[in-house]
């Protein structure tokens, strides 16, 4: 709960610590401006990163198997399509992490002392949110001198990725910078022309699920709830937040041999006493049933899965 207080009581603080990024309206990819193109990277995603952060972030998770790609993509943006070849030279850029790091850093110690709290705890509550650079040995690397063919717009730089080698426990990306451009005198983008992407793996229950839950029980009684997330914590464990607070997250571990499904914990007074043996998880239907009990009171839980999408 400290952690959460910090966080919001830090994005009303920070703005005055550092920069940040400028408002999206001008700044963010294909968007229209003064300037009528700028040579930047396009959204692969919903930027998961603070509006005070020096640094997009982006979030792209991988099944969990032997290869995968990640697309990252050099846009000519703005009004037009570009007049001729442009050729763009993108480098990976571990110093775009270190920096990213030092901000979030920096910026919690800043805001602790702000608010009289002891800068080295705010260090540690944000130490799960810094990241490390991807292993060299868990990706290749595709062509990093791209061309913008004429009147288009985009070059994509592939990179390929061995999700089934990922370490769950560790917080890791990729960070890309365009080192220079030929061809067209349009700009770099001031604000996307670093990013960060962390990379992460989903697991084969990963995703976003509808819940029924029966009269009287489960933390969600009586439910019929769409686009529940479940959320890969290792290879065989998902995590799911069922009344979207801190104190209410349940891990599931599901066997890969038997879909066997077990409760491992829940972060509350609840606890877990034991998971009924009826308790499994349907790889054909992509069905998780799941029956457990509390310390709580004795309390029995009765929850129902059902798979719609990818998250």
């Amino acid at each position: 709960m400290k952690k959460i207080i910090n966080i919001f009581l830090l994005g009303l603080i920070t703005v005055g610590f550092s920069s940040c990024l400028k408002d999206k309206s001008l700044t963010q990819p294909d968007a229209d401006g003064a300037i009528p193109n700028l040579i930047e990277f396009q959204n692969i995603g919903p930027i998961t990163s603070p509006t005070t952060s020096i640094y997009p972030v982006y979030l792209q998770s991988f099944a969990v198997a032997p290869t995968g790609t990640l697309d990252v993509v050099v846009n000519y943006a703005g009004v037009n399509n570009a007049p001729n070849d442009i050729n763009v030279t993108v480098a990976l850029d571990p110093t775009i992490i270190t920096k990213y790091n030092a901000k979030i850093v920096a910026d919690a110690r800043a805001a602790a002392i702000v608010l009289g709290q002891d800068p080295d705890d705010a260090e540690a509550d944000v130490e799960g949110d810094l990241f490390e650079a991807l292993d060299a040995n868990l990706y290749t690397v595709g062509n990093l001198n791209l061309v913008i063919p004429s009147g288009q717009r985009t070059a994509t730089l592939a990179i390929g990725l061995k999700p089934d080698m990922f370490d769950f426990a560790k917080n890791t990306a990729l960070a890309f910078k365009i080192v220079s451009v030929s061809g067209s005198s349009a700009p770099i983008s001031g604000n996307f022309g670093n990013i960060i992407v962390k990379i992460g793996a989903k697991n084969r229950i990963d995703g976003l699920y509808n819940l029924k839950t029966t009269a009287g029980t489960s933390l969600v009684p009586n439910a019929n709830k769409n686009d529940v997330p479940l959320v890969t914590a290792s290879a065989r464990t998902v995590t799911t937040n069922l009344l979207d607070t801190y104190a209410n997250i349940v891990t599931y571990d599901i066997d890969p041999v038997t879909n066997k499904v077990t409760v491992l914990s829940v972060v509350n007074p609840l606890g877990v006493i034991a998971t009924d043996p009826s308790s499994n998880y349907n790889p054909a239907t992509k069905v998780m049933y799941v029956k457990w009990t509390s310390n709580g009171g004795g309390r029995t839980f009765e929850e129902t899965y059902t798979f719609q999408g990818a998250r």
